[in-house]
C-alpha cells in the first residue's frame, strides 16, 4: 500500500512546480525575444533599421513593462526608445556591452523610470539579446564586406586590360573578361560551356602541365607558348573570329578561401606576339651587324698585315741599318694594332678582347721580330682574365709594344742574357700594368719624360691623353714602367 505524501512534501512539490513554471515562463520570454529579433532582422533592410526597432523587443519581456525603457548605443550613435531621450539613474538601470570581434562597439542600457530593480533573469535576457545582436552585426558586416569585395573583384575583372579567364575546380569556365574575348575572338556566351581540362588541343599543348599543377597542387605557374587559335577553336567547338597564331605569356593561379580551400582557378594571358616578332627582327639585325663588324675587323687586320708585309719588303731592300731599325719599329706598331683586330674577330664580344692572351702573343712576336734567341732573353706574362674594350685596348697595346721593344733593343747589350716580365692587376676600378726588365737600366740623370725618343714620347702620349692615366719609371736593377688608368670610364 502506497503511503500518501505529507503536507510538507506536497508543499515542496508545489513550490518546485511553481519554480519550474516560472523558469519556463522566463524561457518563453527569452525565446519570444529571440524570435522577435530574428523576425526584425529578416524584415529590415539595414542594420540601422534593426537598431531603431530594437527597443520594441525588450519592453514586453520585462516584469514592469510600463516603466521599462532602453537605449541602444552603437558606434557612437544612440537609438532611443519610443519615448525619446529620458533621464537615466544608474541605480534603476542595467548595462550590457556590445563587443564584436574583440572590439567594443557600444552598449545596451535598459532602465526604469521609477525606483524599480531588474530581476537576474531579466539581466540575463539582456545579455543574451546583446550576444545575439553582436552576431547580427558581425554577420551583416561580413555580408557587406563580401558584397563590396565581390563588387570590387567584378569591376577589376571587367576593367582589367589583361585577358583573364575564371574557372571552377572542375575546369568549367565561369566568366571571361572583354580583353579575353578580344584576344581569342570569342564571346562570353560562347565560353559558358567550355571545359578547359577536357579540350584535346589544350591536353596536347604546353599549357596542360601548368594547368594541372594549379588544379591539383594549388601552385601558381607562369609559362610561354605559341597558341594556334584556329586549332583550339576546332578542338573545343568554340567559334572564333580570329583564326590566327599568337605568342602568349601566361599566368595561372588558384584563388583560395581563408582556410586554403580551392575556390577558383584564374588564367591570365598577355599577347606578346609583337614583342616576339620585334625580338626576332632585332636578333636578325644584330646578327647582320655582327657579321658586318667581323668583316670590318677582318679587313682592317688584313690591310695592316699587308702594310707589315710591305714594311718587311722595304726592310729587306734597305742597306742602312738606321732606316731598317725605324722600319722594324713601325712594323711592330702595325702588328700591335693588327693583333687587336684579330682578337676582336675571334672574341665572343664585338667590343672587348682578352688582353691576357694578347700580351702573350705580343711578347712572342716581338722576340721573333728582333731575332732574339729564346734562351738569351726570356719573358713572363702575369695577368688575370681581363676584358678591355677597343678604346682602351688599342692605345694600351701600342704602349706595351713600345716598352717591350725598348727593353729588347737597349736593356741587354752585347748578347747579355735577361728577362722581361709584363704583369697586370685590377685594383677596384683601376688597372695597373707593369713592364719590367732586369737589364742595364737607365742612366741616373736620364730625363725620360723629356726624351727625344719617339717611342717614349708615344708611350707617354698614349697613356696620358688616350687612357687618361699615369705612367712612372724606376731604374733599379733594370727598368720598370708602371701604367695606371681607370677601366670603368
Amino acid at each position: 500500500m502506497t503511503n500518501k505524501p505529507t503536507y510538507k512534501e506536497l508543499e515542496q512539490r508545489i513550490k518546485g512546480l511553481e519554480q519550474t513554471e516560472k523558469a519556463l515562463k522566463e524561457r518563453v520570454k527569452e525565446l519570444g525575444c529571440i524570435s522577435n529579433l530574428v523576425k526584425l532582422v529578416e524584415n529590415s533592410n539595414t542594420l540601422e533599421e534593426v537598431f531603431t526597432k530594437f527597443s520594441t523587443i525588450i519592453q514586453p519581456a520585462m516584469q514592469h513593462l510600463d516603466h521599462v525603457h532602453s537605449n541602444l548605443i552603437v558606434d557612437g550613435k544612440t537609438f532611443y526608445c519610443k519615448h525619446g531621450k529620458l533621464e537615466i539613474k544608474p541605480e534603476w538601470s542595467y548595462t550590457s556591452k556590445i563587443i564584436v570581434n574583440d572590439i567594443k562597439r557600444g552598449e545596451l542600457i535598459v532602465f526604469h523610470d521609477k525606483d524599480l530593480t531588474f530581476l537576474e533573469e531579466e539581466k540575463e535576457l539582456c545579455r543574451i539579446l546583446t550576444e545575439r545582436l553582436e552576431k547580427v552585426i558581425e554577420r551583416a558586416e561580413t555580408k557587406q564586406a563580401l558584397k563590396e569585395s565581390e563588387r570590387f573583384f567584378s569591376q577589376m575583372f571587367e576593367q582589367s586590360i589583361v585577358s583573364t579567364q575564371l574557372l571552377d575546380p572542375e575546369g568549367n569556365t565561369i566568366k571571361v573578361n572583354p580583353p579575353f574575348c578580344e584576344l581569342f575572338g570569342v564571346t562570353p556566351e560562347d565560353m559558358k560551356h567550355y571545359k578547359i581540362l577536357e579540350d584535346e588541343a589544350i591536353k596536347q599543348s604546353d599549357a596542360y602541365e601548368p594547368l594541372l599543377d594549379v588544379f591539383n597542387n594549388k601552385n601558381s605557374r607562369k609559362w610561354y607558348n605559341n597558341f594556334d587559335i584556329a586549332l583550339a577553336s576546332e578542338s573545343s567547338g568554340v567559334s572564333t573570329t580570329k583564326p590566327e597564331t599568337v605568342w602568349l605569356e601566361n599566368l595561372s593561379y588558384p584563388i583560395l578561401d581563408k582556410n586554403g580551400n580551392f575556390l577558383y582557378a584564374a588564367i591570365q594571358h598577355h599577347n606578346i606576339t609583337e614583342k616576339v616578332e620585334a625580338d626576332k627582327a632585332l636578333q636578325a639585325s644584330l646578327k647582320e651587324k655582327q657579321t658586318m663588324i667581323d668583316e670590318i675587323h677582318h679587313r682592317v687586320k688584313n690591310n695592316m698585315q699587308i702594310m707589315a708585309s710591305l714594311l718587311s719588303l722595304q726592310i729587306a731592300r734597305e742597306d742602312d741599318e738606321r732606316i731598317k731599325t725605324v722600319l722594324r719599329e713601325n712594323r711592330g706598331r702595325v702588328f700591335a694594332m693588327s693583333a687587336i683586330h684579330e682578337n676582336l674577330v675571334i672574341s665572343e664580344h664585338l667590343s672587348e678582347i682578352d688582353f691576357k692572351s694578347y700580351l702573350t702573343k705580343l711578347c712572342q712576336t716581338l722576340l721573333q721580330t728582333y731575332s732574339i734567341e729564346p734562351k738569351r732573353i726570356t719573358y713572363r706574362t702575369e695577368s688575370p682574365n681581363i676584358k678591355l674594350n677597343i678604346d682602351k685596348a688599342n692605345p694600351l697595346s701600342l704602349a706595351v709594344n713600345e716598352l717591350i721593344s725598348n727593353s729588347l733593343k737597349y736593356a741587354f747589350p752585347e748578347d747579355r742574357e735577361g728577362k722581361i716580365s709584363v704583369s697586370m692587376k685590377k685594383l677596384d676600378n683601376e688597372l695597373k700594368l707593369t713592364v719590367m726588365d732586369d737589364g742595364v737600366g737607365m742612366p741616373i740623370d736620364y730625363d725620360w719624360k723629356n726624351s727625344k725618343s719617339l717611342g717614349l714620347k708615344l708611350v707617354r702620349t698614349l697613356v696620358e691623353n688616350q687612357l687618361d692615366g699615369s705612367i712612372d719609371m724606376e731604374s733599379k736593377h733594370g727598368t720598370k714602367f708602371t701604367i695606371k688608368f681607370n677601366i670603368e670610364t
